[in-house]
């Protein structure tokens, strides 16, 4: 049989083989030897087929020859797959041709051939319906998966729209405080000016209060540039409390800080979404950095009736290189949420040691802690573990987040370890150069905007310091 014919063959009937008459193959089909592998040209027919069908007295050219036009069935010698079709007599070769299909019965049997629907030209009902149901059962196993995913990402979307939920109230909450003191304190010091009688001088612009049944006489000289320029005016004049109303004034001048502090937090959180965040290092004395930071928050301390205690040797070498400005915000944020969440009497202590290579710093407090499945939460944006806690104690949920970022740009990191009931302690390990030992945070470019003088490094005031804290069970949202 020529190749080309062989080729016709193989197209039509991809499981035919043919045999001469002392039984030993000379071709066969492409999907014959995949179902087959043990089949080879010049092998025994008998070796690895059977006959089922009409039974054979034996494996013979003769018997061959009596089964043609009949239907006949046969299998390899496992019988692991039958074949259903015809045997034919070639007398020009004098080669036996068997034409057939795969014949299955369930689908554990089609499925251990390893054949697919491309295998076949003429496709047998029972086959294409054995196939038809495994392709129902991928498709099941498919919409199952699948489901999971779309499941998975719904959690996603609804604990996406908790945390907005949740990081709207609580700005909400922020932003009303402060605007209430600035929007209402303005109408009562106002109440306190009227307007009063006064005699105002044409020459110097002096003006003089008039006593009570005083009146005004033109013809005097003014008392300061003896000119008789004088004439008769109304003024506002203050009739407060002078200590009240600088107390108020200092209430306002803070909620106007606090409020720069959020708008600060959101547009530092957006530029590190945003990778549009850049450092503005310079050398630096990290020791000289945290006294400042600590002496910043003094009156804070003061007031919520907790000591700050610095823990590291004069002598240390703190010496790093770094955005200054940026390390300030780390540190603050640090020291001003362990002094926020520690009860009165207590004590937040920071360390500070290092290596040639880094130096760290820990801030420990003695507050109230965080559960164990929750401090994985704690440094995500928006995130609150107990909203109970912000309502209390105030914040965003930014706090933690830009720190972590913050820290995470310098090639550094930040870990936290906390009991509930005994307080937490934060650890921050930067490297002596900046960005060194984060290989995808590269020294960043000078930022104009953002200049850091390592001849001046004082930290941010408490009261420009995120108000915010991402601590939500220790603080920490």
């Amino acid at each position: 049989m020529t190749h080309s014919c062989q080729q016709i063959l193989d197209a039509a009937f991809p499981f035919y083989w043919r045999c001469d008459e002392g039984l030993k193959v000379l071709d066969f089909g492409r999907a014959l030897s995949k179902a087959l592998p043990s089949i080879s040209v010049g092998a025994s027919l008998e070796t690895f087929m059977v006959v089922h069908k009409p039974k054979l007295k034996q494996m013979s050219a003769e018997e061959l020859r009596r089964a043609q036009g009949s239907v006949v069935v046969v299998s390899d010698s496992e019988d692991r797959m039958r074949l259903r079709g015809q045997v034919l007599f070639q007398e020009e070769t004098s080669a036996f041709l068997f034409l057939g299909t795969p014949s299955f019965t369930d689908l554990q049997q089609f499925e251990k051939s390893q054949l697919s629907l491309r295998d076949f030209t003429v496709h047998d009902p029972i086959i294409d319906f054995l196939y038809m149901t495994r392709a129902k059962d991928i498709a099941l196993e498919d919409a199952r998966a699948l489901s999971g995913k779309l499941a998975h990402a719904l959690e996603g979307m609804r604990e996406a729209i908790r945390a907005k939920t949740e990081f709207l109230a609580s700005i909400s909450h922020e932003l009303r405080t402060p605007l209430n003191a600035i929007v209402n304190i303005p109408d009562g010091l106002l109440e306190s000016f009227v307007e009063a009688p006064v005699i105002q001088c044409g020459g110097c612009e002096m003006s003089f209060e008039l006593e009570e049944g005083e009146t005004h006489d033109s013809a005097l000289p003014c008392p300061e540039c003896d000119l008789p320029m004088l004439k008769q005016g109304r003024e506002l004049v203050f009739e407060g409390n002078a200590a009240e109303a600088a107390r108020y004034l200092g209430l306002m001048k803070r909620s106007g800080s606090h409020l720069l502090g959020i708008v600060e937090n959101l547009l530092d959180a957006s530029k590190l979404e945003h990778a549009t965040l850049t450092l503005n290092t310079d050398d630096a004395d990290l020791g000289a950095l945290l006294r400042d930071v600590v002496d910043s928050l003094g009156v804070q301390a003061d007031a919520a009736q907790v000591r700050i205690r610095q823990a590291w040797s004069d002598d240390l070498d703190l010496n790093i290189r770094a955005d200054t400005t940026r390390c300030s915000q780390i540190f603050l944020n640090l020291i001003q949420n362990a002094v926020k969440f520690s009860p009165e009497g207590s004590e937040v202590v920071v360390r500070a040691s290092a290596s040639d290579a880094e130096v760290r710093v820990e801030v420990a407090d003695q507050g109230i802690g965080i559960p164990a499945d929750k401090q994985d939460i704690i440094f995500q944006s928006f995130r609150q573990v107990d909203s109970g806690h912000t309502r209390r104690y105030g914040g965003s949920g930014l706090g933690l987040a830009i720190t972590k970022q913050l820290v995470e740009l310098h090639g550094g990191t930040i870990v936290v370890e906390s009991e509930v009931g005994k307080g937490s302690t934060f650890r921050v390990c930067l490297p002596r150069r900046a960005g060194e030992s984060n290989p995808t945070n590269p020294s960043t470019p000078a930022n104009p905007s953002n200049p850091a003088n390592p001849s001046n490094h004082k930290a941010p005031s408490a009261e420009n310091a995120q108000l915010d804290d991402a601590r939500e069970v220790e603080g920490v949202s």
